[in-house]
């Protein structure tokens, strides 16, 4: 059975599917995903250092293997299914019987995380694969190290034996494939063609062919015995670090880090064309025994092709041994089976059973208000963290990404961002979005604004509750009364492209937007002139004012293409990026200062006072505190195996709270201390 390198992240959403299993497992990354040789068990691998072992059929949790000092970033069955082994970040492999659990070995000869391993044919060798630039050939009987292959000049990020037992086979963060005699008495032959990191590979069934991928978005398929290109295809999906052919070799699965798992043809690196495998995709939240409920991830369907699209980066692909299912893994949690054929999920293997997209304080700072993956209205009693009620949408569908919900400042209403439902399918509207709003007390819907958009972004309340914004793709920025619901004014010739984050400033006097297009935009609230238009340094997620109005505060992603660039294995370093914040000065339009932090912000918050901002750095995966008048960090809250979209900060300026995907952290501002988790 083919097998997949390890992936860097992954956020999970699949398709619709008919009463699959769930199982509660993980609290980390899915890194590594393997079927059995006979496709009854799964073996999964994350950041937790631990390997588990899977019922496939049902995702009954059988074993959790332990042992491993740090993230387990490889993974391998041998060929009769007996025997597991694992690579880590800890510079160890690791040998299990998978029926009793023990661990058999431990191989400790790698001076750097073990990337990829795999095993021969009889079971008698394996094989890994490593950061310190070499590959390593062992004995599994006597645990004893045969040979080190050297002559890669970057990590060795994936490694396979050829199906004539005679040679190996390895890619190589130097842009270069080596096949080399088993042996080591041979010079290795050297396949080129790359131009970046090789990431993964995997050998055809009938040991004739070779598929490659890299972080240069190409798919190569090469003649192993000629050691030469035969073809290839470049595709839209960056960072290609999973490729498998089918059991058949007729097709090849290929996962990449911009949300795709793709299936190609083999012999012609086409799509494989039929209809029945045209994805529809959407999120599935789902506990023991519950009815699906669609989330609002924004995904597309490409009909005709068997590609499957998620809103955030894919992690781990097998193929089953039939070649009737595919096992992935990724980042929030998740791994799960699905059938090819059809697009369903069979077995979802869950962390958590919610996605938790926004949040937001009453004004009283007593509620916290959530809105989650299942399309409803959560509220939390702050102190607590007892759910004191739930809104269900209906027939529309909370969109993520907004500062949504927004509570009314006398705290009786809510006001949420929603897509409608078109078809009896949740899927982005073409024609208009909704903002609804909900009287707390009664808890209905009372009154429900359409705006002619592709999609809606957020909403913004004015601080005397009397009017409320929204940014779209279309209309840019649009003005409501908040009690009539009716449009008041549209403020064109902005932004060129998506405008996704507003705010009013704390007089009313003025709304800010940013968006795609790289600019960010002061628009007057009476008039609708256009006051000034700054310069970001790519995307805008968030934008807030400075409690005193003075300043301008936006959140987003370095998007110019000269500032990526990649550590010794590949991996993009995102400090080499333009800072995520950036803060402005609303009189004169000036540049105050960069706040410097990894990756992208989605979601800025000022403390009440204005000493303090505060923001989601790093993908999410680290909150950063700034002193504002000095730009320095005085404070993080860190965790890389979870992802905070939205922050929230009480009126009296004590606490904090943010969602991590699946739960609410409320946090002790002074101390740095976590209050309470809410989970449902």
């Amino acid at each position: 059975m083919s097998q997949f390198a390890s992936l860097l992240l992954a956020l999970l959403v699949v398709m619709i599917a008919p009463n699959p299993g769930t199982c509660r497992w993980f609290t980390k990354p899915v890194s590594c995903v393997r079927f059995s040789p006979n496709g009854k068990l799964l073996l999964t691998s994350g950041r937790n250092n631990t390997v588990g072992l899977w019922n496939a059929t049902t995702g009954e949790e059988l074993k959790a293997f332990r042992g491993h000092d740090s993230d387990v970033l490889s993974l391998a069955f041998s060929r009769d299914g007996k025997l597991a082994a694992s690579g880590s970040a800890d510079c160890t492999v690791r040998i299990w019987d998978v029926d009793s659990g023990r661990q058999n070995g431990c191989f400790k000869n790698h001076a750097a995380g073990v990337n990829s391993v795999t095993f021969s044919q009889d079971g008698k060798k394996l094989l890994s694969g490593s950061a310190d630039n070499t590959l390593k050939l062992w004995d599994v009987a006597t645990q004893q190290l045969e040979h080190t292959y050297t002559g890669h000049t970057g990590s060795v990020n994936c490694v396979a034996f050829a199906i004539d037992g005679r040679h190996v086979i390895s890619a190589s963060t130097d842009k270069t494939i080596r096949i080399w005699d088993i042996s080591d008495k041979l010079p290795a032959r050297i396949m080129m063609g790359h131009g970046d990191a090789v990431l993964s590979i995997a050998v055809s069934p009938d040991g004739k062919s070779l598929v490659s991928g890299g972080a240069d978005k190409q798919v190569k398929f090469w003649d192993l015995s000629g050691a030469r290109e035969r073809f290839s295809r470049l595709l839209n999906i960056s960072d290609l670090e999973s490729v498998s052919y089918s059991p058949d070799g007729k097709s090849v699965a290929v996962a990449g880090s911009n949300c795709v798992v793709r299936l190609l043809d083999a012999e012609t690196a086409k799509d494989t064309e039929s209809p029945t495998k045209a994805f529809t995709v959407s999120a599935l939240v789902l506990t023991p025994g519950s009815k699906l409920k669609p989330s609002p991830a924004e995904t597309s369907v490409e009909r005709g092709t068997s590609q499957i699209l998620f809103p955030s980066w894919s992690s781990s692909v097998s193929y089953s041994p039939d070649g009737e299912k595919i096992a992935i893994g990724g980042f929030e949690h998740t791994a799960r089976i699905c059938d090819i054929s059809s697009g369903q999920t069979l077995v979802m293997l869950a962390g958590t059973s919610n996605n938790l997209h926004d949040l937001s304080f009453s004004a009283d700072g007593k509620f916290i208000a959530s809105t989650g993956g299942d399309g409803a209205i959560m509220l939390w009693d702050a102190k607590t963290g007892r759910q004191t009620s739930s809104f269900a949408i209906g027939d529309g569908m909370i969109n993520r990404g907004g500062d949504s919900p927004v509570f009314s400042p006398d705290g009786s209403k809510i006001y949420v961002a929603t897509y409608e439902k078109i078809e009896q399918r949740y899927v982005p509207s073409s024609d208009t979005k909704v903002v609804q709003c909900w009287d707390l007390k009664a808890g209905k819907c009372i009154a429900v604004a359409k705006t002619p958009s592709y999609r809606l972004g957020k909403v913004a309340l004015s601080a005397d509750g009397s009017m409320f914004a929204t940014s779209t793709n279309y209309a840019n920025v649009t003005l409501w009364d908040a009690n009539t619901f009716d449009e008041l004014h549209r403020f064109l010739g902005g932004q060129i492209d998506e405008a996704r984050a507003i705010a009013f400033s704390p007089d009313d006097s003025l709304i800010a937007s940013g968006g795609y297009d790289r600019t960010l935009q002061l628009w007057n609230r009476k008039t609708g002139q256009l006051m000034q238009s700054l310069t970001t340094y790519g995307y805008t997620f968030d934008v807030k004012f400075s409690p005193d109005g003075r300043f301008l505060a936006c959140g987003g992603l370095d998007m110019n293409k000269k500032n990526f660039r990649r550590d010794e294995r590949g991996v993009m370093d995102w400090m080499s990026l333009k800072p995520p914040v950036e803060v402005w000065r609303v009189s004169d339009g000036s540049k105050v200062r960069d706040l410097k932090g990894p990756g992208d912000c989605d979601s800025i918050v000022f403390s009440p006072d204005g000493k303090t901002l505060i923001a989601t750095v790093g993908w999410g995966t680290t909150i950063y505190f700034w002193d504002f008048q000095s730009g320095k960090v005085v404070r993080t809250i860190s965790d890389e195996h979870r992802r905070t979209h939205h922050l929230a900060i009480s009126p009296d300026g004590k606490t904090l709270a943010c969602d991590n995907s699946h739960f609410i952290e409320r946090w002790d501002l002074a101390t740095g201390k976590l209050l309470k988790t809410f989970t449902d």
